[in-house]
């Protein structure tokens, strides 16, 4: 991360022993909320840096930081034309770096979801699956749910049908829906890095006008969750 030049060491430097961490938001190009997010965590972040921030100070200088804000920049309507190359894309960057952390923001819900996201037995559509960190992801789930201003809250409504609240706004991904070849799943076998899928806010499209509360309801979540960069749980894997 970048804030300006000589203050921040440039995104293309590494140093030894500084973990990496990702947020990437619009795989889904209807799901925007995330991307707005991202935008909003850039600018804060560079002004809380130069304003000398000790906590954000801590993180841009002593982590990798790598925000890319529209996966799918094409949108829903092109996607089926454009999805195969950034996905190829996505996965080289993904080998190419030594993440171990990273959070895809997504929509349509206000939960984290944790692998496994594919069930063992091809007969089930729906069944816990559990990696074998998953006390870890457990753990990353709810940094991030338990300071979101509203995903423990037990007084707000449901998104949809689905309650999380049993599990204090997270869940493991193959228990809710199965979904074969996850960026979670992907990151975790293949490139050792601990991913969640995050879901920002129950509308996956909400207005202009309020993107200043939803970036109230997400702020303290999108830091934490970073700073969870220094567990040395995922840092000695």
């Amino acid at each position: 991360m970048h804030c300006k030049q000589g203050q921040v060491k440039s995104p293309k430097s590494s140093f030894a022993g500084e973990p990496e961490f990702r947020y990437i938001a619009g795989a889904h190009g209807n799901e925007v909320l995330g991307r707005e997010l991202i935008l909003l965590l850039m600018q804060f972040m560079c002004q809380e840096y130069l304003a000398g921030n000790p906590r954000i100070v801590h993180l841009i200088e002593d982590t990798r930081i790598h925000l890319l804000p529209s996966v799918n920049p094409d949108g829903y309507d092109k996607a089926y034309k454009a999805v195969a190359v950034e996905t190829r894309a996505i996965i080289a960057w993904m080998e190419k770096i030594p993440f171990v952390l990273g959070g895809n923001l997504q929509g349509g819900e206000l939960v984290v979801a944790y692998p496994y996201d594919m069930v063992r037995s091809m007969w089930k559509t729906q069944d816990y699956t559990p990696t074998p960190d998953d006390h870890v992801f457990r753990w990353l789930a709810y940094s991030y749910a338990s300071t979101h201003r509203l995903m423990t809250d037990a007084r707000r409504r449901a998104c949809h049908t689905e309650d999380f609240q049993k599990e204090d706004g997270t869940v493991n991904g193959a228990s809710w829906h199965t979904v074969a070849g996850s960026i979670n799943d992907f990151s975790y076998l293949h490139t050792n890095c601990f991913e969640l899928s995050i879901y920002v806010g129950c509308d996956k499209y909400p207005h202009e006008s309020e993107l200043p509360e939803e970036w109230e309801n997400n702020r303290e979540s999108l830091i934490v969750f970073m700073e969870q960069v220094f567990d040395r749980r995922i840092t000695s894997e």
